[in-house]
């Protein structure tokens, strides 16, 4: 785990024009933020979307930027959601896939 430190930017989720998650531009908008010298990354977190997405496409979304980010900064993944089911459920895949930490906002 990683501390949290310095500047952890909010990721926006990039789509297709046919509505998925665009894991290629997510992982160049990673590799763009980290080379311009973020200290970590918040995705799903705190642009809009997230309350539009599935919790397929906010695991999905996880696992492509803790995957690309590979150790290089910190990865933080929201796990807040509608039901405190769902929040649990994500809050473990973040641990499963190596998320340094997550944030929870309570309803």
């Amino acid at each position: 785990m990683k501390k949290m430190y310095g500047v952890i930017t909010p990721l926006v989720t990039p789509f297709t024009a046919d509505g998925k998650v665009d894991c290629g531009a997510l992982e160049l908008l990673v590799d763009f933020l980290i080379n311009k010298g973020v200290h970590g990354l918040y995705p799903n977190g705190s642009t809009g979307e997230m309350s539009k997405m599935t919790s397929e496409e906010r695991r999905l979304v996880a696992e492509t930027v803790v995957r690309r980010t590979d150790g290089r900064v910190g990865v933080y993944i929201p796990v807040g959601a509608r039901t405190t089911t769902e929040t649990i459920s994500l809050a473990r895949h973040a641990v499963q896939i190596g998320a340094d930490g997550i944030g929870v906002l309570t309803p």
